[in-house]
């Protein structure tokens, strides 16, 4: 997936979330997503750097930069959707 659309995703779920609003199930999924996607573009990185003669420091930035923005969106995650989780399936 290209930056562009990466940087959508998290403008559409990055928004100020206020205490009093619930995450939604699809709020959740739109998440879940978007770490799925930031995770595959740290990997697409990985792949280049393995591929590389050269010793660029771009793609290692990147893999650092796109494994971060994930990992705080995991913690995100976990901390708002679990009990979205528990809810969707309790149904």
């Amino acid at each position: 997936m290209n930056k562009f659309a990466i940087a959508l995703i998290l403008v559409c779920i990055s928004t100020p979330a206020l205490a009093d609003e619930v995450f939604t199930a699809e709020r959740c999924q739109d998440i879940k997503t978007g770490i799925i996607e930031m995770l595959a573009t740290a990997d697409e990185s990985w792949e280049i750097i393995r591929k590389s003669p050269e010793r660029s420091q771009e793609p290692y930035e990147q893999v650092y930069f796109w494994s971060a923005q994930a990992a705080n969106y995991s913690e995100v995650y976990d901390t708002f959707c679990e009990d979205v989780e528990e809810a969707e399936t309790a149904q």
